[in-house]
C-alpha cells in the first residue's frame, strides 16, 4: 500500500470515528457528555469542523466504492500454483486461443467466448463459446472437432486440461441474410 493510500485511509478512519461520534452524543443526549457537547456545539468553529469531517467522510466512502469497483478482480487470471511459486495467464490469453482456434476453421466466426477457472492447485477450466458457423452444414462433426481442438489449445496453453468445453451455433448474422434471399430468389420454386 502506497502512503498516500494510507494516510488517506488513516484520515478518513479519524474523521469516521469523529463525526460519527459527535453526532451520537448530540443526537443522543448522552448526560454524562452533554454539557461538554453543547459547550462545544456552541464554538464558532465547530460547524465548519464537523462539515469539514463529513466531506472527509463523504469523499472516503466515494473513493473506497470507486477503487472497489475500478479494481481488477482475482477471477481474471488463471493462477497456478506449484510448489516452486506461483503462474498467472490472464483470462484474456485463454480466450483469445480459443477465438483464434475456431476463426482458424473457414467460414467460422467467434461471437463469445466465456472462461470459468475453478481451484487452485488443479484447476478446473471450462469453455464456452458461441460460433457463428456460417454455411457450414455437419454442424455435430464440426461441434465435435471444435471442442477436440480448443481443448487440446487450451491444455496447452495453460499445463491443466479443458474439462468441459461447450460450443453453441447461434443464429446467422444480418451480413448473411442477403446471400440467402438471392438464393431463394434464383430457385425454380421461386419463379412459379
Amino acid at each position: 500500500m502506497r502512503k498516500i493510500t494510507r494516510v488517506a485511509l488513516v484520515a478518513f478512519a479519524a474523521a469516521t470515528a469523529l463525526s460519527a461520534g459527535t453526532l451520537a452524543v448530540l443526537w443522543f443526549a448522552w448526560d454524562p457528555l452533554l454539557p461538554a457537547a453543547l459547550w462545544l456545539a456552541r464554538m464558532e468553529w465547530f460547524d465548519v469542523a464537523l462539515l469539514v469531517l463529513l466531506a472527509i467522510c463523504a469523499l472516503g466512502v466515494i473513493a473506497l466504492l470507486v477503487a472497489a469497483l475500478a479494481a481488477p478482480g482475482t477471477r481474471g487470471h488463471l493462477v497456478i500454483e506449484h510448489d516452486g511459486g506461483r503462474i498467472s495467464i490472464a483470462k484474456g490469453a485463454v480466450r483469445s486461443v480459443t477465438e483464434r482456434t475456431i476463426e482458424s476453421h473457414r467460414g467460422l466466426m467467434c461471437k463469445s467466448a466465456r472462461i470459468k477457472v475453478r481451484g487452485r492447485r488443479n484447476p478446473a477450466i471450462s469453455v464456452r463459446a458461441k460460433v457463428n458457423p456460417g454455411n457450414h452444414v455437419n454442424l455435430a462433426a464440426l461441434g465435435a472437432t471444435l471442442q477436440r481442438e480448443v481443448a487440446t489449445n487450451v491444455s496447452a496453453l495453460a499445463g491443466y486440461p479443458a474439462e468441459d468445453v461447450e460450443i453453441t451455433f447461434t443464429a446467422k448474422t444480418e451480413a448473411s441474410t442477403p446471400l440467402i434471399a438471392k438464393q431463394s430468389a434464383m430457385s425454380p420454386a421461386a419463379g412459379a
